[in-house]
């Protein structure tokens, strides 16, 4: 077929869609092309939801807590997740599409709409934040679309439903759960169940998207997005008998809480070495690889030269990458001490340099062993109310975190209350 016959074929196709056009009339041309754009959701809006995902750890002092998905929201350096994720987590780790870990904080909290604003030290993301729409807007049966890491799995994946209501998570449980959950309530927090009873009451009272969403444990936190790519609700929790049924918090409420300047709760973090943690065996192990690499340095330094040929490798792939969503000077430098310490693995090999590569090599060893001495991650210590407006409870220092009292059947979340709420599953 040449051109002008290929132009010619475009050129009567593009007569008869308008004329098709005019007789359906505009209202109706533009109602069959939304409905379009609701049925035919493509791939790349999900590929760019994935962009957005992170995945989300959290430990305790007893170890492993449990994990989650998020996503990054504004300027890139924040990320947004349900409450129950981060709980009353001693660290939180946040890990990117690249590959990247980063520590993150707990900013700011909306406790009723199981919301969390995390500050994430070393993000710089700007481009894959994501865009809020309105989930106000949404009309029954309009696609959605999830990203998140259900069951942990390490890449984000994407799931799609529908949308089916909006309404107070109160409405749109069964009498018989909502009874139960303020049964719960009352029965566990006798001291004080009049107060705990209105906090959930207020949490029952927020306001809930009700989709048709496979999602699963995992996917609390993170996006749900719309045809356009806007995310209009946050993943939140599915009902475990009724495969397919999930609740989303709405987009609005993410604004509110993004938005509001009252801070009512201050949280206190410090910065944790890992001989913090454990002085007697960081120590030692420091010691070691220093007395050890000192007495057979002619071995250990070609040994530790090639090793640190591998982390350079790693940090040049992420230097020269266009994904990155940290700071591409970090590891720049990274790759500078790491190449030293290779060409000192190599200098080692050579009688009349080999005292220079003792000490590239030493130099490296040195700077990593006195890492675990210095900085650090940040440490959760305690949470302190602002506003004053209730003072905190005695034996009860996560005010807060209403999701770890009443909804936990979650054994990694929440093990000793975990047979209290069977019907409701956090994911």
């Amino acid at each position: 077929m040449t051109d002008s016959t290929l132009a010619r074929k475009l050129e009567i196709f593009g007569k008869e869609m308008q004329n098709h056009a005019d007789r359906m009339g505009g209202a109706q041309a533009d109602d069959a092309g939304a409905k379009l754009s609701q049925e035919v959701i493509s791939a790349q809006t999900a590929e760019q939801a994935k962009k957005s995902t992170v995945f989300i750890t959290v430990s305790s002092d007893s170890g492993p807590r449990g994990f989650g998905s998020g996503f990054i929201v504004g300027d890139g350096k924040q990320v947004v997740t349900n409450l129950h994720v981060v709980g009353d987590a001693k660290s939180i780790d946040i890990k990117t599409p690249s590959g990247e870990h980063f520590a993150a904080r707990v900013s700011k909290v909306d406790e009723f709409s199981d919301l969390a604003v995390l500050d994430v030290e070393g993000l710089h993301a700007q481009s894959k934040a994501v865009k809020l729409g309105s989930s106000q807007a949404l009309v029954k049966g309009d696609t959605l679309v999830a990203s998140g890491h259900p069951n942990g799995v390490s890449q984000a994946t994407s799931t799609f439903g529908n949308y089916r209501s909006t309404d107070s998570y109160k409405a749109l449980q069964p009498e018989r759960d909502v009874a139960l959950w303020m049964k719960v309530t009352e029965g566990v927090y006798t001291e004080d169940a009049d107060s705990y009873k209105r906090d959930a009451e207020k949490f029952l009272g927020t306001s809930r998207l009700h989709a048709k969403l496979g999602i699963d444990h995992g996917n609390s936190g993170g996006p749900v997005s719309n045809a356009r790519g806007e995310t209009v609700g946050v993943a939140t929790n599915i009902t475990p008998d009724k495969p397919g049924e999930s609740f989303l918090v709405p987009s609005e409420n993410v604004a509110k809480l993004l938005q509001d300047s009252d801070k009512r709760f201050n949280f206190v973090y410090e910065k944790e070495s890992n001989f913090d943690r454990y002085p007697v065996l960081t120590t030692a192990k420091g010691a070691a690889i220093l007395g050890l690499g000192y007495r057979f340095r002619p071995v250990a330094a070609p040994l530790m030269g090639a090793t640190y040929g591998i982390d350079l490798y790693d940090d040049l792939k992420m230097a020269t990458g266009s994904n990155l969503y940290g700071n591409r000077n970090k590891y720049i430098a990274e790759a500078a001490m790491d190449g030293a310490a290779v060409t000192g693995g190599v200098l080692s090999l050579i009688p009349k340099t080999k005292l220079v590569g003792f000490g590239l090599v030493g130099a490296r060893v040195l700077y990593d062993v006195g890492n675990d001495f210095f900085g650090g991650d940040p440490v959760f210590k305690k949470v302190v109310r602002t506003d004053r407006a209730e003072p905190q409870r005695t034996g009860e220092p996560l005010y807060w975190s209403l999701i770890d009292r009443v909804n936990a059947s979650s054994k990694q979340l929440a093990p000793q209350k975990q047979n209290f709420l069977a019907p409701m599953k956090r994911h």
